[in-house]
C-alpha cells in the first residue's frame, strides 16, 4: 500500500506509455480450431498490431530479496 500512495499520476502514465503495447501483449487461444484457422484469423483481426514495435523492450528491475532462505 506504501508504493501506491508513492506513485504519482505522472509516474503512472508514463509506466503506461512505456510498457503497455499491442506488441508487448500475448494470445492465448483455446478450444475446437486448426492451427491454421486460428493463425488466419490472428492475422486479420491483430495485423495492425503484430506490425507495431514496443517503444521499450527494457525490464523494470526487480529488487534484491533480503531473506535467510539461502538466496543471494
Amino acid at each position: 500500500m506504501e508504493d501506491l500512495m508513492r506513485i504519482s499520476l505522472e509516474d503512472l502514465k508514463k509506466y503506461y506509455q512505456t510498457y503497455y503495447h499491442p506488441a508487448n501483449a500475448f494470445l492465448v487461444a483455446v478450444g475446437n480450431f486448426t492451427r491454421g484457422e486460428m493463425l488466419a484469423r490472428i492475422e486479420k483481426t491483430f495485423a495492425a498490431f503484430l506490425r507495431a514495435r514496443p517503444r521499450n523492450r527494457k525490464s523494470p528491475k526487480t529488487p534484491r530479496r533480503q531473506g535467510s532462505a539461502g538466496f543471494p
